[in-house]
């Protein structure tokens, strides 16, 4: 019965939205002027209004601004971190939360980071932006670049990994 009662709070809510009902949206907040495309998933973060996510992108863990064009399978946040000076990567021995119900470390390794991205940012398909950097407003990502440092303001980055191209025609 609970799983009826989500489907249709989630029908309800994205009634008067251009939100895809074949969206995958957890604890994600956005605008009515928000588009996002089928097969989109998007986890713990906010979007910004006159957005447009597309088809098949992923957004985890993000702060997306407005005005921003998100391509088709563009990848933004969510890459966990793992501890490479622990006995072991796995996080079943440094999360909190994790499959055995048990945490062994004294501090629990924090492994999720915020990305952020500004406002009017277009970010082309098949890109990937690490977790936890910022792209700066107006930034332009080239499509199939691996953005592992943060982007300034109305930069044009490209390629894998990504590097500075220019900046655009008001930066």
């Amino acid at each position: 019965m609970g799983k009826i009662v989500k489907l249709i709070k989630s029908f309800l809510q994205r009634r008067g939205t251009r939100i895809s009902p074949f969206a995958v949206l957890h604890d994600v907040t956005y605008n009515t002027t928000t588009a996002i495309k089928p097969l989109a998933k998007l986890e713990r973060s906010n979007i910004g209004k006159c957005t447009y996510i597309g088809t098949m992108a992923a957004v985890y863990d993000s702060e997306i601004g407005s005005f921003c064009s998100i391509a088709r399978e563009a990848y933004v946040g969510g890459g966990a971190k793992h501890p490479i000076d622990w006995v072991t990567t796995s996080p079943c021995f440094h999360l909190k939360d994790n499959a055995t119900g048990v945490c062994y470390a004294e501090n629990p390794f924090e492994w999720k980071t915020k990305t952020c991205v500004g406002n009017d940012v277009w970010i082309g398909e098949r890109a990937t932006i690490l977790s936890g950097l910022t792209i700066g407003d107006g930034a332009v990502i080239g499509g199939g670049s691996v953005v592992t440092k943060n982007v300034g303001p109305y930069e044009i980055w490209a390629g894998n990994p990504a590097r500075f191209i220019k900046k655009t025609f008001c930066g």
